[in-house]
């Protein structure tokens, strides 16, 4: 179980013409973290999310547990 049990069917998970959000949740599932945070910061800063989002969805816990999201 855990996140390996789940790996490659978010792989293959198409997420163009989607919103940014889908590709954000794949790259946080696929453990892509330099490009997860990275891409964070990108939507805190066009508005597609805000801090109160970030610090509140269940999909950031590790992130924020690993100290990655410090900075935004």
């Amino acid at each position: 179980m855990g996140p390996d049990a789940i790996h490659d069917q978010v792989e293959e998970w198409d997420t163009t013409g989607l919103p940014p959000t889908f590709r954000l949740a794949r790259e946080i599932l696929l453990r892509h973290d330099d490009h997860a945070v990275c891409l964070t910061g990108d939507l805190i800063t066009d508005g597609t999310l805000t801090s109160a989002d970030v610090g509140s969805w269940p999909l950031f816990d590790r992130l924020h547990s690993q100290g990655l999201l410090a900075g935004l």
